[in-house]
C-alpha cells in the first residue's frame, strides 16, 4: 500500500487551483505577434464585435492564406530537395453560440468577397499579365466528393470559410468519415496529388491541390468528433483556438470600424489577392530566422518522446506539424510585409523571410499548443476525461499525497483496461493541474515515474 508521507517530507512547491473539469485554463493571443495591419484590424474588430481577440485575430490567419495560398513555397535548403511547405492554412475557432461569429466573420472576409464577384466579372486581370484562371475562391462547406470538383474547376485551389462549422458536422457523419472519402481533405493541405476515378463522370486529377480552412464551431461540437478522424490525422492538420467568453463583460456602447483601419485592410487582402506569379515564388530563411526557428526545434523535439510534455496519444499528430504550421504562418506574414512595403510587385522581389517575421510567427507557438491541448481534451472527453474524472475520484478518496506510478495502476487497472488508457487519464489530471508527473531514480538505481497530488485532492475537505 502507498504511504502517507509526514509533512516535512513533502515537496515543498506552490500549486496554482486546478482547472476544474468543463473548463480550460488557455493563455491570450499575443497580439503583438501579428503584422500592424493585421494586429490593428484584430483589435478593431474586437472592440466593436466585444468578443475575445483570439477570435479576430485567428479567424484572420485563414483569410490572409486565402489570399496567398500556392502561390509561395518555404524552402528550408537552398540546395537540392529538403524540406517544404506551402503556405495554406486550416483554423478552428471554438466559440459557444452567441458569440457573434457573424459579425467577425462578415468584417474579415468582405475583402474576398470582393474580388471574387469582380473577378467573376472579369472587371480586371493582374498586373503581369497572368491570368487567374480561379473563378471561385470561397465556399462555405463541401463533402469531399465536392471539394474535389471545386478544386479541378478553380485551378487547384479553393478556401472553405464558415462561421457553422458544417465541415465538421459532414465529416463527422458515418459516410463520410469512412477513411477513402477523405483524401481531399487530407491532401488539400499536404499538396499531394489526388486522383478519383469515377464509373460515369469520367476520372478526376488534381496535382498539387491547396485548400484553405476557416471555420467557426461550438465548442461542443468537438465533442462529436469521431475518433477515426483523430486517427488519419486529419484533426492533426488545423491549428486551434478556445477563446474565454466576454458575455457578461461586454461593453454596451454602440461602436464602429474605424474608416482607415478598414481601408487599410481591405486594400492589404486586394493586393495579395491580385498578385498572381505563375508559379509559387520559393521563400527562404534569412540566417537569422533560421537559428531561430532551429533554436525553437531543438527545445521543442525532446517534448515530443516519450514521457515528454507533448508525447500524449491524442496530440502526437497535432505536434508533429506544429514546426510546419509555424513555417507556413511566417510565410504568410512574409507576404503581408511584403505588400505593407509596395515590394510585392517589384521584379526582384525579395524571398528572404527575416528573422523578425520568423519572431512573430515563433510567439504563437505556445498560445496554439495550449489550445490544442484544450480543443483535443474537448475531442477526447467521451473517454479519456471519463477516465480522468473516475481516477480523480480515486485519488480523492484515498488523500494519499504521492505515489509510484506501478502502484496507482495496480490499484485501479480493473477499471483501465490498457496501460495506455491508464497514462492518457494522468496526461489529463496533469494537464488541468490536479496531479505532477516526474522521473525518479531508486536507490537501487532504477527509473521510476513518481506522482504527486494537488494539495486539495489530500484535504479533509476534497470530495468523493
Amino acid at each position: 500500500m502507498p504511504t502517507k508521507l509526514p509533512q516535512e517530507l513533502m515537496p515543498a512547491h506552490n500549486w496554482e487551483d486546478p482547472v476544474l473539469f468543463e473548463s480550460f485554463r488557455t493563455p491570450a493571443f499575443p497580439i503583438e505577434s501579428l503584422p500592424p495591419i493585421l494586429s490593428e484590424m484584430a483589435v478593431s474588430v474586437s472592440d466593436v464585435t466585444q468578443t475575445p481577440i483570439d477570435a479576430s485575430a485567428v479567424a484572420l490567419l485563414p483569410m490572409i492564406s486565402t489570399a496567398v495560398a500556392k502561390k509561395f513555397i518555404v524552402k528550408l535548403t537552398q540546395h537540392g530537395e529538403g524540406w517544404t511547405e506551402k503556405n495554406n492554412i486550416y483554423v478552428c475557432i471554438a466559440l459557444p453560440s452567441g458569440e457573434r461569429k457573424s459579425a467577425i466573420f462578415s468584417h474579415l472576409i468582405k475583402p474576398i468577397i470582393h474580388y471574387e464577384r469582380r473577378l467573376q466579372a472579369q472587371m480586371f486581370t493582374d498586373s503581369n499579365e497572368f491570368i487567374d484562371r480561379s473563378q471561385r475562391l470561397v465556399a462555405d462547406d463541401a463533402t469531399p466528393a465536392v471539394l474535389a470538383e471545386l478544386l479541378e474547376q478553380n485551378n487547384a485551389r479553393i478556401a472553405l470559410l464558415s462561421t457553422e462549422g458544417g465541415v465538421f458536422d459532414m465529416l463527422a457523419s458515418r459516410h463520410y468519415g469512412k477513411l477513402q472519402n477523405l483524401d481531399a481533405y487530407l491532401k488539400g493541405f499536404s499538396g499531394d496529388r489526388i486522383t478519383i476515378d469515377r464509373k460515369k463522370a469520367g476520372s478526376i486529377i488534381i496535382n498539387d491541390p491547396t485548400v484553405t480552412i476557416g471555420v467557426f464551431v461550438q465548442p461542443a461540437m468537438l465533442n462529436s468528433i469521431p475518433e477515426r478522424l483523430i486517427g488519419r490525422g486529419l484533426m492533426g492538420r488545423f491549428l486551434y483556438t478556445m477563446p474565454s467568453s466576454n458575455m457578461g463583460e461586454r461593453d454596451i456602447e454602440l461602436k464602429s470600424m474605424p474608416p482607415e483601419v478598414t481601408s487599410r485592410y481591405y486594400d492589404l487582402l486586394t493586393g495579395l489577392l491580385r498578385f498572381n506569379p505563375q508559379r509559387p515564388i520559393p521563400l527562404l530563411l534569412s540566417p537569422e530566422a533560421l537559428e531561430l526557428f532551429q533554436n525553437f526545434r531543438k527545445g521543442y523535439e525532446p517534448q515530443l518522446g516519450r514521457g515528454g510534455e507533448l508525447s500524449h496519444e491524442f496530440l502526437r499528430a497535432w505536434c508533429e506539424r506544429l514546426p510546419g504550421q509555424l513555417l507556413r504562418i511566417a510565410a504568410a506574414y512574409h507576404a503581408v510585409i511584403l505588400n505593407m512595403n509596395d515590394q510585392l510587385e517589384s521584379e526582384r522581389l525579395d524571398n528572404s523571410i527575416s528573422g523578425e517575421t520568423m519572431h512573430r510567427a515563433l510567439l504563437l507557438s505556445d498560445y496554439f499548443i495550449e489550445h490544442a491541448k484544450a480543443a483535443f481534451g474537448c475531442v477526447k472527453t467521451n473517454e479519456a476525461s471519463a477516465d480522468a474524472k473516475y481516477l480523480l475520484n480515486v485519488l480523492e478518496r484515498k488523500r494519499i499525497p504521492l505515489y509510484k506510478r506501478q502502484t496507482l495502476w495496480s490499484a485501479v487497472k480493473g477499471k483501465f483496461s490498457t496501460a495506455e488508457t491508464f497514462d492518457n487519464a494522468l496526461a489529463v489530471l496533469e494537464d488541468r493541474g490536479f496531479i505532477r508527473i516526474s522521473k525518479v531514480r531508486s536507490e537501487r538505481g532504477r527509473d521510476g515515474t513518481q506522482i504527486e497530488c494537488h494539495p486539495s485532492i489530500t484535504s479533509s475537505s476534497a470530495t468523493n
